[in-house]
């Protein structure tokens, strides 16, 4: 019965859950490629993410 216990215990440690950062980019991010970069690394590390706000500058002046 112990034995049984302790591996519920194992296993249900390494369900903690979602861990959650919020990250703010600001600055040209298409045009240097910036966040090419950060969705091929994201994705190379097998992290989940999604795009809460997404504020796009119009004219080459703006950033994104």
């Amino acid at each position: 019965m112990k034995q049984v216990e302790d591996e519920g215990r194992k296993t249900s440690s390494m369900k903690r859950g979602s861990r959650f950062a919020t990250i703010l980019f600001s600055g040209h991010l298409f045009d240097t490629k910036f966040i090419n970069s950060v969705i091929e690394l994201l994705t190379q590390l097998n992290i989940e993410f999604r795009v809460v706000d997404w504020q796009v500058g119009n004219k080459a002046l703006n950033t994104s």
